[in-house]
């Protein structure tokens, strides 16, 4: 893990913008067609994690008061690359939400395809095999 630390808000602010741009450039079209509804698993070999997520509206998952608020935020430009989501491994069973980067994404799979991994309990990198076997499915 990388830690930086910056001088002021603004030598950040202008650090996480030239991050995103960097980012942008590798969003594949696969990636840049999720939608809410959409499956996925996102692999972080760093961690020695597998990540399985559901792309959710975030409007459509929100409190009445809250609504005009993720409207305007997820009408940002630096939001483009985003998507909300609800992401499941062994260390959160029961599911995350959040926000998740299009490049993340490994893989869009189908809900019977996420199914199958949660029946498993989330199968991590060990589990090569049932990984591979369920993804072939597709």
């Amino acid at each position: 893990m990388n830690v930086t630390f910056f001088d002021s808000f603004e030598e950040m602010q202008s650090a996480l913008a030239a991050a995103r741009e960097a980012a942008a450039v590798h969003v594949q079209d696969f990636q840049r067609a999720v939608k809410a509804g959409d499956f996925y698993v996102h692999f972080n070999p760093e961690y020695e994690l597998v990540v399985y997520g559901e792309i959710l509206d975030p409007v459509a998952t929100a409190d009445a008061d809250e609504v005009a608020y993720l409207t305007e935020v997820y009408a940002q430009p630096h939001m483009a690359d985003f998507r909300f989501a609800r992401a499941y491994s062994p260390l959160c069973d029961d599911g995350e939400l959040g926000d998740i980067h299009l490049t993340t994404i490994g893989k869009v799979i189908s809900k019977a395809q996420f199914e199958q991994f949660k029946a498993l309990n989330w199968p991590q990198l060990h589990q090569r095999d049932a990984i591979r076997e369920i993804l072939r499915q597709d």
